[in-house]
């Protein structure tokens, strides 16, 4: 699979039946993130997840992101690890390139 079919297709929306990356069998399609807090004097970041199947929610909770690494409480499940992980990099370029322009 070239990237910018993975880009396309695996990165954005509902991949199921669509990305060969996506799991068989996997309790939700979607994965929504969003900050609820983020106060640079505090050691965290913290965050609030969507699970979603079949556009609707599955589960969801909140979970702080601690600046030296690491989630509180952590995250078992490896996936959502690795796209909560991903949204906070993400995240924090933004910030980093907002503050860099101002």
């Amino acid at each position: 699979m070239d990237l910018a079919h993975q880009e396309q297709v695996c990165n954005f929306g509902y991949p199921q039946g669509k990305c060969g990356h996506f799991p068989a069998g996997a309790a939700a399609h979607a994965a929504h993130f969003s900050v609820l807090q983020d106060e640079p004097r505090e050691p965290l970041l913290r965050i609030i997840y969507v699970l979603e199947k079949d556009h609707v929610p599955v589960e969801h909770g909140t979970v702080a992101c601690l600046k030296r690494g690491g989630f509180s409480p952590p995250i078992d499940d490896a996936l959502l690890a690795a796209q909560a992980n991903a949204f906070v990099a993400s995240y924090r370029r933004r910030e980093k390139s907002v503050v860099e322009t101002a």
